[in-house]
Order: structure tokens, then C-alpha cells, then sequence
């Protein structure tokens, strides 16, 4: 078994953010995982007690060093010490000298000469082309004043950057130095792969407690900010995927009690919507404010709102899995999990009614189906809160909110499309932002009956995916005609044809099962449709999986 050198995990319960700390459960909680005593969780993928990153869970050690015991700095000072190693090499352009062992059981698995190139790579990439400061010197630490990387033997985390030297009195930057796994055995991504991921994320850490601030109430912020940079710098890697299951499984509570490893995507979203360089401004707000509230004012200096952004992140986080649109919303989100929802409901006569007691600054998706006779809708409403006077008073308080659809005007009420409609009443009426999808398909809440997407749905359609292997033809011009379909393969042989009437709510589709003429299933490949209804004609593509 692997000796714990330094056993640095994050667990987002251990320190929840704007609480008051109690020194002594963090620093007994501290030694017991040095010591191996870790306490039951589930991770994402089946790896229990797996964390990426050691640093949020030694921070508050760091930044309160003088209020623990004399016992208890000796014991800390002793395990924070630099590790001992027989070897080091520099990196081929001279920014890192890297500390290994040429045998025994911190051996690393993978080559070092390969890992001091990446780490060269990951500073051209946040350093030379992000523009962010490099980490400051650490003087004659570790033999010179380059960087120091130690391979270690941990047990639990991918690595960590750890807090060394405050720089001025007063203010929590602080030199460092950082760790990486020999193996990474029996994590989301091992071997080389890992070690490169892992030193973007760390040295980033590095920049971070270097240049702008060290705060154990953001550590989300830290951490998001970390892993979105494993990405950025090495996008073919894809390490954070393994993360996000945490976010998914519950999009409901306010952004701060994430631990960050899972919230990678929102970076992801806020370079493509305003450039990368919208990370970088939120740090050099954040000497002085808050992670959120930097968050919020730098999306206004951007010219939209915090609640719109955060808003537009549920729509994208809804096109993963099954749903990803290719060339739209996230670039690997067909190896996304499935968002879940807050709420699901079934419209009962005329409406369907949900209570919601949301968090500030959180996604809330509630999710209603109307499969009454002639329908078959499902209708997705994402409600966002970004209350920050809510979140700074308690991240964990419930705003209660009441949620109504209707198949009808109802008064108060605000128009969906074509007979729906909805209201919100109770506190989610501050910064608040509602988008919906209908069928698959965002439409503007207020809109009216000018919105209509043309693109049949579900796009691709896969046999077994939804609940009726149908597909939807959207069909503006349909009114109360009936629609004649045809369905060609791709050398031109007529698979299917038939007629079809208006269906649903809006009478503007109409809806095939996937079937030929035979009725049997249709072979994996793309199809031709056309449909005629009065002397209106429409063509286009499917693609069918099987």
C-alpha cells in the first residue's frame, strides 16, 4: 500500500463555504487522512474517496496557522515540509525543475523528461498566451528559483499545489511548490495523460495563491477555475468529464457548495459566449470581492447579466447525452450525463402546479408532459436564480417559488406557445431569469406564435432513446390539413409513405414512427423526407441510428 505523504483531500462538506471554521475538526480531519483514516463517500464513477485536488482542504490550515495550537503548528509544519527526492531534471526550456525517485514505490510510472515537457507546455499556454503572471519566486527552495514539481506516492488525489511562504504581510499570497501522482492508479485518467492534466490544474493553483488571492471560501472558484484549465490547455485529454456527474445528479443547489471539479463546463460556456480572457478579469477582481459577485460583474462589464448567463448554462447543460446537438452548446457533450430535473409533473386537466425552494445563485429544471389525448409534449422550464444579497446572507436558504402551467390563458399568466402558457409567483422574482425548451426545442418564454424551428426532432434520431420511436416533423403550414410523407434512403428507393394528421397542442407537426412501409425498423443511415400539405412542399435530411 502507498504511504500518504501528505494527504491533502478536498471533500466540499468538510469546509462549507461562508461558515464559520472550526480549526480543530479541520486540522483532526487533516491528520486522520494523512493517516489513512478517510471517511466513506461516492464518487462519480464508482471511485470512492477520489479527489483531484489537495489544496481547499489545507488552505484554511494555511491562512489560520496562528490560531492553532503550538502543538498542532509543529504537527502541520512537519507534514508540510518539501518531500526528499535522489533525482531532478529541468525542463527543456528551463521554467521547472522536476524532484523524483529512480526506484521504489515513488517511482514514477511514466516518463519524467515527458512530464517536464508538459509542464513547460502548460506554462506557454497560461503564462506566455492567457497572459496570467507567473508564480513568484520561491527563491532558493528546492535547489534554484524555478518552479519545483515533486512525484509522489499518493493514495487519494491527483496532486497539489501547497501553500509555502506568505509573501507580504496582510495579504494571502503565498509562494508554493507543487505535487504530482507517481501513477495515478485507479483514477478517471491514469499514466502520462493524468500527470499533464494535472499539472495545468496545479500550476494554476500556483498563479492563483501567487498573484491574486488565497481564499478557502471560494475554493469552488479555485477549483473550477483549475480543471476548466486541464481542458483548455489539453483539450484532447478530457479528464474532467469524469467530475460532472456531481453537477448533474444535482443542478439545484447554489453554485458555491460545488466542490469546483464538476462546474469546469461553466468556463467552457463563458469563453465561448465572451472569450477566455472573462476567467483572467474575474481573477483580478478577486483580491477584493467574492468569486460570485466577480462572476456577476464581469458578465455585466461583458454586457449581459449574471441570471441570463447562469440561465443559458442550464439550456446547455440540457443538450448533452442523448439530446447533444452537433456544432451547438458544449463540444463533448454527447459524453455528458443527463441533467436531472428538480420536478417532474404531468399536466392534469388544465394545469400543473410545482413548489420549488431553490437556492440562491442556482439552476432549478422542472419538467412537465402532457400526454392527454392528441399530445405528446414534454415541456422543460429551467428557472435561475442569482440573488447575491440571498447567497451572502446563507447559500444554503430555500426561495420558495410557485410554478403553474396551462393549456390556457390564465390570468397573470404569460404566453409559451400556441395554448401554453405560465406563471411564477413567490420569492424568484429578483434576479431572475426563465428559459424554455418545448419538445426539444428552447423557445422564447413571452414569444408568442412567431417562433417555430423547421428541424425535425429528436436529431439524430437513435432506435430506443425515447419512450416512442418516433420522429416530429415541424410543419408551419399545416393548420388542419392532413400531410402527405415520404421517406427515401440514400440511393433514391422510397422506404415509406403515408398520410399524416396535425398533431399536438400547436397543430403545427406532425409525428412518424419510425417504421417502413413494412413496418419493420429503418437501417442506420441518412434518409431524405419529404411532406406536401395543400400546395406547400418541404424537404430535408434525417439520420437514423439502429
Amino acid at each position: 500500500m502507498k504511504k500518504i505523504l501528505l494527504a491533502l483531500l478536498f471533500f466540499s462538506q468538510l469546509i462549507p463555504a461562508q461558515t464559520t471554521i472550526d480549526l480543530d475538526s479541520v486540522f483532526n480531519a487533516y491528520i486522520n487522512y494523512r493517516n489513512g483514516a478517510l471517511p466513506e463517500i461516492n464518487h462519480p464513477k464508482g471511485q470512492n474517496g477520489k479527489q483531484k485536488c489537495g489544496l481547499p482542504s489545507v488552505a484554511p490550515l494555511v491562512l489560520h496557522f496562528r490560531q492553532l495550537s503550538t502543538e498542532q503548528q509543529t504537527i502541520f509544519s512537519t507534514l508540510a515540509e518539501r518531500p526528499v527526492r535522489d533525482t531532478s531534471i529541468v525542463s527543456p526550456k528551463g521554467k521547472f525543475r522536476l524532484h523524483f525517485n529512480l526506484s521504489g514505490y515513488e517511482k514514477p510510472a511514466y516518463p519524467p523528461d515527458s512530464l517536464a515537457a508538459a509542464l513547460d507546455s502548460v506554462w506557454e499556454y497560461e503564462v506566455n498566451f492567457l497572459g496570467y503572471p507567473q508564480p513568484p519566486s520561491d527563491g532558493d527552495a528546492g535547489g534554484d528559483a524555478l518552479y519545483d514539481v515533486y512525484i509522489v506516492a499518493s493514495q487519494f488525489w491527483y496532486g497539489e499545489t501547497v501553500p509555502e511562504s506568505r509573501i507580504e504581510q496582510g495579504a494571502d499570497r503565498f509562494t508554493s511548490y507543487m505535487k504530482i501522482d507517481n501513477d495515478f492508479a485507479g483514477f478517471y485518467t491514469t499514466g502520462l495523460p493524468a500527470a499533464k492534466v494535472t499539472a495545468a490544474h496545479e500550476f494554476h493553483h500556483a498563479i492563483q495563491m501567487g498573484n491574486y488571492i488565497l481564499r478557502y471560501t471560494d475554493s469552488f472558484f479555485h477549483e473550477l477555475t483549475s480543471t476548466s484549465m486541464e481542458e483548455f490547455v489539453f483539450p484532447e485529454i478530457n479528464d474532467y468529464i469524469g467530475y460532472i456527474d456531481e453537477y448533474f445528479d444535482e443542478p439545484w443547489r447554489s453554485f458555491s457548495k460545488y466542490s469546483g471539479y464538476n462546474l469546469a463546463t461553466w468556463n467552457f460556456m463563458l469563453s465561448e459566449r465572451f472569450g477566455i480572457d472573462i476567467i483572467k478579469k474575474q481573477w483580478n477582481l478577486m483580491p477584493t470581492e467574492r468569486a460570485l459577485k466577480a462572476i456577476a460583474n464581469t458578465i455585466r462589464q461583458e454586457g449581459s447579466e449574471p441570471e441570463i448567463e447562469l440561465n443559458t448554462f442550464g439550456v446547455w447543460n440540457y443538450f448533452t447525452n442523448y439530446r447533444a446537438q452537433p456544432g451547438k452548446y458544449f463540444r463533448d457533450a454527447g459524453l455528458f450525463p443527463e441533467i436531472k430535473s428538480s420536478v417532474r409533473a404531468g399536466l392534469v386537466g388544465n394545469n400543473a402546479s410545482a413548489s420549488v425552494a431553490a437556492h440562491p445563485v442556482s439552476n432549478n429544471q422542472i419538467t412537465i408532459w402532457n400526454n392527454q389525448q392528441g399530445f405528446n409534449d414534454t415541456l422543460v422550464t429551467i428557472i435561475t436564480d442569482f440573488s447575491l444579497a440571498e447567497w451572502e446572507d446563507s447559500p444554503d436558504k430555500n426561495l420558495n417559488y410557485g410554478y403553474t402551467l396551462y393549456n390556457y390563458n390564465e390570468s397573470g399568466s404569460t404566453q409559451i406557445a400556441g395554448s401554453y402558457y405560465d406563471k411564477i409567483t413567490g420569492q424568484a422574482n429578483q434576479q431572475w431569469k426563465a428559459a424554455i425548451i418545448l419538445n426539444n426545442q428552447p423557445v422564447e418564454r413571452g414569444g408568442g406564435n412567431d417562433q417555430f424551428s423547421e428541424q425535425p426532432y429528436p436529431a439524430p434520431f437513435v432506435y430506443g432513446k425515447t419512450s416512442e420511436d418516433v420522429i416530429y416533423f415541424p410543419f408551419k403550414f399545416l393548420k388542419d390539413n392532413e400531410a402527405d410523407l415520404q421517406i427515401y434512403s440514400a440511393g433514391g428507393d422510397l422506404v415509406y409513405g403515408g398520410s399524416h394528421p396535425p398533431f399536438g397542442m400547436l397543430r403545427d407537426r406532425i409525428k412518424w414512427r419510425v417504421k417502413d412501409n413494412f413496418g419493420e425498423k429503418l437501417a442506420t443511415g441518412v434518409y431524405v423526407y419529404i411532406i406536401k400539405s395543400g400546395g406547400t412542399l418541404v424537404t430535408g435530411k434525417i439520420i437514423v441510428v439502429n
